[in-house]
C-alpha cells in the first residue's frame, strides 16, 4: 500500500515566519522561474564588408582545406516515383578532387544504392540489377528511381564545400543585400553537375559569417530549376595533424527539384574533415 505524505499546514506557521522572509522568498522565487523560462538573446555578429575578391578568396580558402570528407546521414525523399515520403540512412566519403561515395541503406541496414562518382563518370549499384549503371552526369538525367535523389544531395554536397563559382567562370555579377552578399554566375560549369542546358546560378552568403547558405538555378529565360539551402552551421575539427583549426560546416541541407517536385532533406550525424580514406572505399 502506498504511503501518503502529506505537507504541514503553512497557515499554522504563519505567526512564527516574519513577513521579510516570506517577502524575500517569493520574490526569489519569481526571480528563480524568471531565469529558467527565459533564455538570454544570442549575441548578433555585426555585418561584415567585403568586396566581391575579397570573399570570393575567403571562400576559396576554405574549400581549398578540405581535403577529405567523411558523414553519417539521414535522407527523407519526396517526389515522383517515391511513395509518399522515403527516409533512408547513408554515408559518404568525398576526397579532392573530384571523387564522391554516396551509399544509402534501409533503417535495418540493408543497402539500397551505391554511387560512386570520379572524374564525372559514375557507377551505380542497386540489389537486384544484375549489372551496374555506368555513364557521365548528364546520362544520370535518364536514369529514372535514383537519378533525382543522387543528383540533388551531390549538388547539396556543393553547397556545403562552399563552391560558389569556378575558374571557368566568366560573367560574375556581385550584389550587396539588407545581410546578404549575393553572386550571380551566368551559364556555370557547376550549375548543373554536367548537364550542357545553359543557367544562371545564384548564391547566397552570410554577411555575419561567410557562410554559402542558399543556392538557386534558373534556366536562361529565368525558371526555377533547383533550390538548396544549408542550415544548422556547426564546428567541424579539422583532422589533419599539420593544423588544428575547425570549419564550420551545415549539417542540415535542403533540395527542391523546381520541375520535378522532387525534395532531399539531409541532417547530418557526423562530419569528418581530412581524416585519410582508406583506398578499398574508392573500389
Amino acid at each position: 500500500m502506498c504511503e501518503v505524505f502529506r505537507l504541514p499546514d503553512m497557515c499554522s506557521f504563519r505567526a512564527r515566519i516574519p513577513k521579510q522572509l516570506v517577502v524575500g522568498l517569493l520574490c526569489g522565487l519569481c526571480l528563480s522561474v524568471s531565469a529558467c523560462a527565459i533564455h538570454p538573446p544570442q549575441p548578433t555578429l555585426p555585418i561584415r564588408e567585403a568586396t566581391a575578391d575579397q570573399l570570393l578568396a575567403q571562400l576559396h580558402q576554405k574549400e581549398s582545406a578540405i581535403h577529405t570528407l567523411k558523414g553519417l546521414f539521414r535522407a527523407d525523399l519526396r517526389g515522383d516515383g517515391w511513395p509518399l515520403s522515403y527516409r533512408l540512412n547513408g554515408v559518404f566519403w568525398y576526397q579532392k578532387p573530384e571523387m564522391i561515395r554516396l551509399k544509402g541503406f534501409t533503417r535495418f541496414g540493408g543497402l539500397v544504392f551505391d554511387f560512386f562518382l570520379k572524374h564525372n563518370r559514375y557507377t551505380l549499384s542497386v540489389p537486384g540489377e544484375r549489372q551496374y549503371i555506368t555513364g557521365t552526369l548528364r546520362d544520370l538525367e535518364d536514369n529514372e528511381g535514383f537519378a533525382m535523389p543522387i543528383r540533388l544531395s551531390l549538388m547539396a554536397l556543393e553547397t556545403l564545400l562552399g563552391r560558389v563559382v569556378d575558374k571557368g567562370d566568366h560573367d560574375v555579377k556581385f550584389f550587396e543585400e539588407e545581410d546578404q552578399y549575393r553572386f550571380d554566375v551566368s551559364n556555370s560549369s557547376l550549375n548543373t553537375l554536367g548537364s550542357q542546358v545553359p543557367s544562371i546560378r545564384r548564391i547566397w552568403v552570410d554577411r555575419r559569417n561567410f557562410f554559402v547558405n542558399r543556392l538557386e538555378c534558373f534556366t536562361m529565360m529565368g525558371e526555377p530549376t533547383v533550390a538548396i539551402r544549408a542550415e544548422d552551421f556547426r564546428p567541424v575539427l579539422n583532422g589533419s595533424l599539420l593544423e588544428a583549426e575547425t570549419f564550420m560546416l551545415p549539417f542540415h541541407l535542403y533540395a527542391v527539384n523546381k520541375q520535378d517536385n522532387g525534395e532531399v532533406s539531409l541532417s547530418f550525424q557526423e562530419i569528418i574533415a581530412n581524416r585519410p580514406i582508406e583506398q578499398s572505399q574508392w573500389q
